[in-house]
Order: C-alpha cells, then structure tokens, then sequence
C-alpha cells in the first residue's frame, strides 16, 4: 500500500510532463525511479520504520519499570547507548546515503544499456555483434553490482554498531548493578535480574534505531533524485548552423 501511495503522485507528475522529456533514452531514468528506488525506501525505511514503532511501546514500559527499580541503572543504560548511536547516525548515515544514491544511479544506467540493446536486438543479430552486446552488459552489470556491494557493506556496519550499542548498554547496566548489589546500594540479585530481562526490551530500539535513522537519510536521497528528475525541463535540441542554411534560396519564376 505504501509503494502505491508514494508511486501514484509521482506518476501523476511524469504524465504531465513534455514529450521532449523522453527523447534520448530518459524514460530509463523515469522507469528505475518508479521501480528500483520506490522499492529501496519501501523496504529499507519504511518497513522498519512501523517495526520500530511497535518495539518503541515495549521499551518504554520496561524503561519505566526499570526506573521504578534503579534510576541509577536507567542513567548507565541511556549513557553507554549514546556514542555509539551518535557515530552510526552522523557519520555512517551520511556514508550509506551516498552508497544508495550511487546503487540507484548505477540501476538507472543498467536499465538504460537493457532497453537500448533490446531495442537494437534486430541490429546485433544482423552485424553478429553478440560479443560487443555482452561486453557492453558485462561492464554495467559488474557497475551496479559493485555499487549495490558497497550498499550493502555500509548497511550490515551500520546494523553491527547498533547491535554493540545494545551489547554495551546491557553490560554496562549488569556491572554497574552486580556494583550496586555488591556495596549494599539498594540493588538485590533480583533487581539484577530483572534489570537483564528488561535490557532485552529497552535495548531494541537501541538496535534497530541507527538502521532506520541511516535509511532515512538514504530514502531522502532518492526522493530527491526523484523530485529532479520530474522537475527537470528538458534540453533544447539546437540545430547545427552551416553555410548552405544560410545562403539565401534561388529565385523562381
């Protein structure tokens, strides 16, 4: 539902623009927008996005109840959380939304290349140019698999510094409690216990923020991309000028 909700406006746009927009093979571009990227911001982004918020109801009753527990062990929680989160969505974000830009435009010349050499199926059979044919597929192939790599590279980092972010919060909140228990502070081996079985709850959303946060920042990317591409005014075709237009026609009678 949610791919067609944000596919119908923008094929709205696309009708309305010129026929000129098209010419030159920049449907292909119009077709891996529709396609590859609404697809991308659907799975990436909005998908755990409605996951996240359902994690999120979870960890605020067990936030809670830990608190009602152990403000202090609530304190070390949050803090042990945060630079982690902080290096995954600052930079590792901004990392992953130049990778996705790149997979998507490396999808569009892919596309591009396949209709072109569909289109010109007649013509390569005709001059036996299967050779040139698959060489030219080969090439933007390995192009966009490359780019989608690092994508992918980019994306399983991110998930691996959410899942230590999670890790690091936990362990910190059992020491800093065995701590406390130790020193008679108000903690008992059951408070220590609880606290785990509730890190399992808060800790979620510590795993799963980072990944949508970065995907937000990436789907922005390509709502842009898509945003210019059906604002874009197409290029004025200029006629070469050569001496023959120029000179005046003859005279008839």
């Amino acid at each position: 539902m949610s791919k067609f909700l944000s596919a119908r406006p923008a094929f709205k746009y696309l009708l309305a623009k010129k026929i000129s927009s098209f010419e030159g093979g920049g449907g292909s571009d119009y077709i891996s927008a529709l396609t590859n990227d609404i697809y991308s911001i659907e799975t990436s982004y909005l998908e755990k996005m409605f996951l996240l918020a359902g994690k999120c109801i979870a960890f605020v009753i067990a936030l809670t109840m830990l608190f009602i527990q152990s403000i202090p062990l609530v304190i070390v929680a949050i803090i042990s959380s945060i630079f982690p989160l902080a290096v995954s969505i600052t930079r590792l974000g901004d990392r992953l939304a130049s990778d996705q830009k790149g997979a998507s435009d490396g999808a569009s010349t892919f596309v591009a290349q396949i209709s072109d050499l569909i289109k010109g199926f007649p013509l390569i059979k005709s001059f036996d140019a299967g050779s040139s044919a698959l060489r030219l597929f080969n090439l933007d192939n390995a192009n966009l698999e490359k780019a989608k790599q690092c994508y992918r590279k980019t994306d399983r980092l991110i998930m691996i510094v959410g899942t230590a972010a999670f890790d690091v919060s936990q362990g910190a909140v059992l020491g800093f409690g065995a701590y406390l228990c130790a020193t008679n502070q108000g903690v008992t081996p059951g408070g220590i216990l609880m606290a785990a079985l509730l890190m399992g709850y808060i800790g979620l959303p510590f795993e799963e923020v980072p990944p949508v946060l970065a995907a937000r920042k990436a789907s922005y990317k390509l709502i842009d991309k898509l945003a210019g591409l059906l604002q874009k005014k197409p290029k004025r075709k200029v006629l070469p000028v050569s001496h023959q237009s120029l000179m005046p026609l003859p005279l008839t009678m």
